[in-house]
């Protein structure tokens, strides 16, 4: 099911998390349940950028 809503501004702390999470699963072993979702979470937070314009307020 796809939804369509408006994204709220992007925070660059969130962007600058999911980028330190990234790095680490790319680390450490890690189930990969964990290493599907962290890639989840960054098609999602590419997904907000692009439709906000590619850039946070």
């Amino acid at each position: 099911m796809t939804e369509t809503r408006d994204v709220p501004g992007i925070d660059p702390e969130l962007d600058k998390a999911l980028s330190e999470l990234l790095a680490q699963t790319g680390k450490e072993a890690i189930s990969p349940r964990l290493s599907e979702l962290a890639q989840r979470l960054e098609l999602a937070l590419a997904g907000a950028k692009a439709r906000r314009g590619g850039s946070a307020p």
